[in-house]
């Protein structure tokens, strides 16, 4: 039988915990008190999210650096020449078309490219909001949170894995080859792969990770969280009487019993 008792807590808590905690609003906080692990998952989750919801909302994944013209997912930028000597140059970016319209797009394969990345994009924010809940949910709740959000996330993984690799099958359209010469597939011609399409494929390598953290986002705390001093073992109140004297007693009967043999 365990030394530490105490007698504001059922042995079920304190198995749990090892601890006097000094009220009942401080073992319900213990409950949902995230562990490192959930912590870094969080912040994983939320980073990743907001690199690739922002390389996708980018035109920058395609650039032209001699004209500066670039072209993105679904909108692009191009620069005008109004003056006689040209050199007075307007920098303008829009959508294709004008307005969102998949018709509009250069080339079907930057419509799959749209769909597969943006969609990857709205399942991993979608799962960096269900990463915040799971830090405020009891334990009973966390886990299958957190397990729901990871699976999510690894969907998101997938998917957006393959919007890159078919993005580049839309440089031979005819709009970049308008501007960046001979172009083809995963030939970008006089333009270059530009700093959006670089962070889409480092946020999506970062997110690789987040669907094994979440698979060990336990969140029970194990541990004192209102002060240490306010956790104190409970140690049996004893004296020397009490202690010593029963083993006094117990050496005497066995030595009486010794002399009865020996008669």
């Amino acid at each position: 039988m365990s030394i530490f008792k105490s007698k504001d807590l059922d042995s079920d808590s304190m198995e749990e915990t090892g601890y006097h905690c000094c009220s009942t609003s401080c073992r319900d906080r213990a409950r949902v008190m995230a562990t490192p692990i959930s912590l870094l998952w969080t912040l994983l989750s939320m980073l990743v999210a907001a690199s690739c919801a922002f390389s996708f909302m980018q035109p920058y994944w395609i650039i032209d650096f001699e004209q500066w013209n670039s072209f993105g997912i679904y909108s692009f930028c191009y620069q005008e020449n109004h003056s006689p000597d040209r050199t007075v140059h307007h920098h303008h970016c829009r959508i294709y078309g004008g307005h969102f319209d998949f018709s509009f797009f250069p080339s079907s394969a930057w419509q799959a490219s749209c769909v597969l990345f943006g969609g990857g994009c709205a399942f991993l924010c979608f799962a960096a909001i269900l990463a915040i809940t799971s830090l405020c949910l009891p334990s009973a709740c966390d886990k299958k949170v957190a397990l729901s959000a990871g699976y999510m996330q690894l969907v998101a993984v997938l998917i957006m894995i393959a919007g890159l690799i078919v993005y580049p099958f839309g440089l031979d359209s005819r709009l970049v080859s308008y501007y960046c010469g001979k172009t083809g597939i995963f030939n970008s011609g006089d333009c270059h792969f530009g700093w959006a399409y670089m962070l889409g494929i480092v946020g999506t390598a970062l997110a690789m990770f987040c669907p094994f953290l979440a698979q060990y986002t336990d969140t029970k705390a194990y541990g004192p969280v209102c002060g240490m001093e306010s956790y104190k073992p409970y140690m049996p109140e004893y004296s020397e009487s009490n202690v010593f004297r029963p083993v006094e007693t117990e050496m005497k009967v066995l030595h009486y019993h010794r002399e009865e043999a020996f008669l």
